[in-house]
């Protein structure tokens, strides 16, 4: 039996390593430390790169997708930390969706999933 390879790790690279780790931290509530977060099963580890600009170049190369209890707590977060929108908090098909941007300039969205019990998600 062969199973599918799994997700375990993603390596963010930044010129601001301890920085985006404390956005991410404060954003998310992601649990963790010394550079390395808990994103559910896959570890997020910051690591130093001075050699890289100090903005993404191409924002959405890779474009993280987070989901979370409660989109309205995690807007309220994001909006008292100041972050930048790149999509407001919206209703879809899918659940609710917002984009924003982590201070390196990349694409971070948020995901609330629709409700199970089948009331609609405002």
């Amino acid at each position: 039996m062969t199973t599918a390879p799994s997700l375990h790790e993603l390596v963010v690279h930044s010129t601001r390593p301890d920085e985006l780790e404390q956005w991410y931290r404060d954003a998310l509530a992601l649990p963790g430390g010394r550079r390395r977060l808990h994103a559910g099963g896959v570890l997020m580890r910051f690591s130093a790169d001075p050699s890289l600009p100090a903005r993404a170049c191409e924002p959405m190369r890779l474009m993280p997708n987070f989901v979370v209890d409660d989109a309205s707590s995690a807007e309220r977060r994001l909006v008292a930390m100041g972050a930048t929108w790149i999509r407001e908090l919206e209703a879809t098909e899918w659940g609710r969706i917002a984009t924003v941007l982590d201070p390196d300039g990349n694409y971070v969205q948020l995901f609330e999933l629709p409700s199970t019990d089948g009331a609609a998600t405002p």
